[in-house]
Order: C-alpha cells, then structure tokens, then sequence
C-alpha cells in the first residue's frame, strides 16, 4: 500500500481553515437591523440596532437601506448599544452620510435604553436626534482590546493620548455638539467613563440631542 502523502497537508489546511472562520465569527455579532413602520413614527421606515457596534453593522445597515429607501423619505434609526470597533463605527457612519444624500436621517434612543461610546458618534450623525429623559449615554476615551483575551489592553500614556486625542477631533470637535459641551467634555472623559442621561444632556443644552422625549 502507497504512503497517504497528502493527508498530513490536507488536514493541516483544513484546520487553519476552520481557525480562520472561526476568528472571523468571533469578530462579527451575526447583527441585523430589525426593519418596522408604526403610525406613531409618522412617514418613516424605522432600522433598530441592539447589539454592539461591530461586523457586520455596516453592512447590514446598508442592506437595509437598500431594500427600503424606494418606500419612505425619512430613516429612523433606533440604537441600543453598549459600543465597539471604531473601525466599523467608521463605516456604520459613512453609510449614513450615503444615506442623508437623498433621506432623511433621524436617530434615537428610547426609554431604557442606552448609547455608550463608539454608538455617540454614530447617534450624532442624526439630522435630528430624539432621546428619553431616561436613557443612558457615556462618553469615554478610544480602547484597546487583545483580540483573544477580550481584555483591554495596556498601551504607554502618549500613545493613548495620541488615540484619544484623535477621536476626539473626528467625532466631537467639529460636531452638532455645543462650544461649552464640547470643551468641557475633552477636560472630564481623561481616563475614565463620563455618563449622562438624556435629561442632563438637555439640561446642559450640550447639542447632543435635538428633541426630549
């Protein structure tokens, strides 16, 4: 009987394979945007997120808009979510500009709900921006992750201000938030979680929200 020569690569690439689908499944929440229309949201389809901000969010989102933006003029984008990857908080963001070129973009977060870190950026990009008195925001500064720990993971003071820093000039800086907001924010969020409520962020007149409901 002839030696099985191939067996051993075989099942070798096979495995690396298996660990790479694997890998891939670990980075993505398998999320989809929940699609409905109620009287009580007038002319508008609504997209409601409730998972973090990762893989395949983005695209999901565009799916969605691709399927419905025949059918209504406004987009409600209803978020619940405790954040995520930068990376795909960037194309989650992209795709709304797409999508504020020819619709109407509203975001919200409802009663109970919450919107945490990279999900603030994202909830920004509203043409208008609804919250309840009670649901829950927080602002803090970019995190770094070991992919197979899932732990943060340290990196030397100047890199983080580096990172931090940078976030904070594409999301903030230049954003519908307000000067005293803005400002006070980039002085309070320095190495730790800053939460608000709805109800304070109106308080505050901070910019964040456009309507309280």
């Amino acid at each position: 009987m002839k030696p099985q020569y191939f067996a051993v690569p075989v099942i070798f690439l096979l495995l690396v394979y298996i660990s790479l689908k694997t890998e891939q499944s670990a980075l993505e929440n398998q999320g989809t945007w929940l699609v409905n229309a109620s009287p009580q949201d007038g002319d508008a389809i609504v997209f409601g997120w409730a998972e973090g901000i990762e893989a395949p969010m983005a695209r999901e989102l565009r799916l969605a808009f691709e399927g419905y933006r025949d059918t209504k003029k406004t987009i409600i984008l209803d978020l619940t979510s405790p954040g995520g990857a930068l990376r795909e908080g960037s194309k989650v963001i992209d795709q709304i500009e797409e999508m504020k070129r020819t619709h109407k973009v509203i975001t919200r977060v409802r009663y109970g709900r919450q919107c945490l870190s990279m999900c603030v950026p994202i909830f920004l990009q509203g043409d208008e921006r609804l919250a309840h008195s009670k649901a829950k925001f927080m602002f803090h500064e970019p995190r770094r992750f070991d992919l197979i720990t899932e732990r943060e993971a340290s990196e030397p003071d100047f890199e983080r201000e580096y990172n931090a820093n940078r976030f904070f000039n594409r999301y903030f800086a230049d954003s519908v938030m307000s000067e005293d907001f803005t400002e006070q924010l980039r002085k309070d969020w320095v190495g730790k979680d800053v939460w608000y409520t709805g109800k304070q962020l109106w308080d505050k007149n901070s910019g964040v929200l456009t309507t309280l409901l």
